[in-house]
């Protein structure tokens, strides 16, 4: 075997044994999170559920300024939260405006001049 040989065949060797310890790592045990808790989480006391979510189709951004796509907006939906917003319910209900991160819903006043 020549010199040429014998380094592509080390860097190809280097490149598989990365790549089999990128996926070893990833292949780690579950025991640091148990019911949606994470470990610091669990020290504190409290608990978090969790927030899956699987799309097959693409989606474009998960910025509120640049998506246009409905996958996109359905998860932006349960992530950002605007000043005011309406309530998460089905039906007549779920047209009700609150405030989100605002103290209060603003008042409106009509000065006609």
């Amino acid at each position: 075997m020549n010199r040429k040989h014998s380094w592509k065949w080390m860097v190809t060797a280097a490149s598989l044994a990365v790549g089999l310890a990128l996926i070893a790592s990833a292949c780690g045990s579950k025991s640091s999170t148990s019911g949606g808790t994470t470990t610091a989480a669990a020290s504190s006391g409290k608990t978090f559920p969790n927030f899956r979510i699987a799309y097959d189709t693409g989606i474009d951004y998960l910025d509120p300024g640049l998506s246009y796509t409905v996958e996109g907006w359905q998860i932006m939906w349960n992530v950002y939260l605007p000043l005011i917003g309406y309530t998460h319910a089905a039906g007549p209900d779920g047209a009700t405006l609150v405030p989100y991160l605002a103290k209060a819903l603003p008042t409106v006043s009509l000065r006609i001049r």
